[in-house]
């Protein structure tokens, strides 16, 4: 799980990401919450590894409907890992507004 900003047209949006990678097939999946307005979206796409991290895109949808594109690239150097990339939103069939994404690792909660 992955917490952090976009920012864009808007502003700064606060993000969540949980993703999961299958390694064998390839294949990233995941939910990215708007935590402003509560809303989420679903996403699957594909993944590949790196010297230093891992390169992913995901098409994320909401109810169905195709709402943007994600493209992380996912650090791991000096023990630090940071997700950074770009969301793009869907509009019409077509990619429109960008945010640049930060993403950190957030600990799991303790019981």
């Amino acid at each position: 799980m992955y917490e952090g900003v976009g920012i864009g047209p808007t502003g700064r949006v606060p993000y969540r990401l949980t993703l999961g990678l299958v390694e064998r097939d390839g294949r990233a999946s995941g939910s990215l919450v708007n935590l402003e307005s509560r809303r989420v979206y679903a996403g699957s796409g594909p993944f590949r590894r790196l010297a230093d991290g891992t390169e992913l895109t995901l098409n994320l949808y909401e109810n169905g409907t195709h709402r943007a594109n994600l493209y992380l690239v996912r650090h791991d150097t000096g023990g630090t890992v940071t997700l950074d990339g770009r969301l793009r939103t869907v509009l019409l069939g077509r990619e429109a507004l960008g945010y640049t994404l930060q993403l950190r690792p957030i600990p799991p909660a303790q019981p």
